[in-house]
Parts: structure tokens; C-alpha cells; sequence
């Protein structure tokens, strides 16, 4: 008497689901990685601008801006207000 195997056996099943849970858990670890390095990249990118503002400041004026040279910054939505 023959059987009709149709469809998946329940090891299979849980086999299959182990492998794509394993896989899932590298993936997300990995992309969390690259986005970690991809937000220093963008840090390191921000202090260089900084850095050359600084530069092209010390170039105009003949010195750099000591601390208390500071401007107050207002934000209100997507307007921002210099105080001097």
C-alpha cells in the first residue's frame, strides 16, 4: 500500500524555521553593525566641517571665536532666530 506523502513533515518544518531564524539573527546583527559605522561616518564627516569653519573663521578675523563670542540659537518649527 502506497502512501500519499503530500506536503511537509514536522522535523522539516521545524528544520526550515531554525535555518530562517539563524539567518534573520545574522542579518539583523550585521545591518545594525553598518549602521553604527555608517553614523560615525557621518560624525567624522559634521567635526571636518567644523573643523574648516573654525579654519576660514581664523582666517577672516585673525583669531579663533573665544566662548563667551556665543550667539543664542531660538528654534520655533522650522525657523531658527539668531540673537546677538
Amino acid at each position: 500500500m502506497k502512501k500519499n506523502r503530500n506536503g511537509f513533515t514536522l522535523i522539516e518544518l521545524i528544520v526550515a524555521i531554525g535555518i530562517l531564524a539563524v539567518l534573520l539573527t545574522i542579518a539583523f546583527f550585521s545591518f545594525s553593525q553598518y549602521s553604527r559605522y555608517s553614523r560615525d561616518s557621518v560624525r567624522i564627516t559634521d567635526l571636518k566641517s567644523v573643523k574648516t569653519a573654525l579654519e576660514l573663521y581664523e582666517i577672516d578675523a585673525g583669531k579663533y571665536p573665544r566662548p563667551d563670542n556665543s550667539k543664542e540659537v531660538t528654534f520655533n518649527f522650522n525657523t531658527v532666530v539668531w540673537d546677538q
